[in-house]
């Protein structure tokens, strides 16, 4: 008698929580979000800052003026370019918006668009050592598209819990004020991106919404493979606010 009992109690509050579902997946179909997720890519930092980097101060360019007139020494002293400081990264991290429609109480269907960028700068000397006024720039940028999948498992009050995973394509470009190679092949790369996230929590009342997650996401270029970042290495942390009806 307790087991059928207890069993009887298992299924009602099993019915009531798929009723629950079915009525909060009914009342919002569609969602719209924008966020904010962590960049940490030293793979991706140190491929802008050796790209951007030029020698630091040494004799061996002495060496090239042996032989000169005056003249062509001066203009080659005043054209040299050498780095006087260590290089300074900046990032604005995954800034990325998205649409999703839920198909069923478990899974939905969606896009995003995520945007990453990256500044590498140092400052110059020439070649009898004057500093120059304008700084070494380089810029570095990923566009990525992510059709996305979603699995909300959970669906408790004001709280859900969701996985998720996304592949989809990225653009990327480099620019550079100083000469490159990369500037004078192809400063544009294309690639495939992988986006999971591991574990989400939804905090939603009415129409609004609010979510963080912990995720891991990834990119391999095509054209220069050595623009790509390891899979474990960006999006771990990631926040949004959105708005469904």
């Amino acid at each position: 008698m307790k087991i059928r009992n207890l069993i009887c109690a298992v299924l009602l509050l099993s019915s009531a929580f798929l009723m629950a579902a079915d009525k909060d997946y009914d009342a919002y179909r569609h969602s719209f979000r924008i966020g904010w997720g962590t960049a940490f890519s030293g793979k991706l930092v140190t491929d802008l800052s050796s790209r951007s980097s030029v020698p630091y101060y040494n004799n061996t360019y002495l060496q090239a003026i042996q032989g000169m007139t005056a003249e062509e020494a001066h203009a080659y002293l005043t054209n040299y370019r050498m780095q006087s400081t260590s290089s300074s990264t900046v990032s604005s991290g995954h800034i990325f918006a998205s649409y999703a429609y839920q198909f069923t109480p478990l899974v939905s269907f969606g896009v995003e668009a995520d945007a990453v960028f990256l500044k590498d700068q140092f400052q110059m000397v020439n070649g009898y050592g004057e500093h120059l006024q304008d700084p070494a720039i380089s810029t570095l940028y990923h566009l990525t598209l992510l059709p996305t999948v979603r699995f909300t498992y959970v669906r408790a009050g004001f709280l859900s819990v969701y996985s998720a995973v996304g592949l989809g394509a990225t653009y990327s470009d480099y620019s550079t004020n100083l000469p490159s190679q990369w500037t004078e092949q192809s400063p544009a790369n294309v690639g495939v991106t992988a986006n999971i996230a591991l574990c989400g929590l939804n905090f939603h009342y009415q129409n609004w919404y609010a979510e963080v997650e912990l995720g891991l996401m990834g990119t391999k270029m095509l054209l220069w493979p050595q623009s790509s970042y390891p899979f474990y290495t960006s999006r771990l942390l990631s926040v949004a606010v959105g708005y469904r009806f």
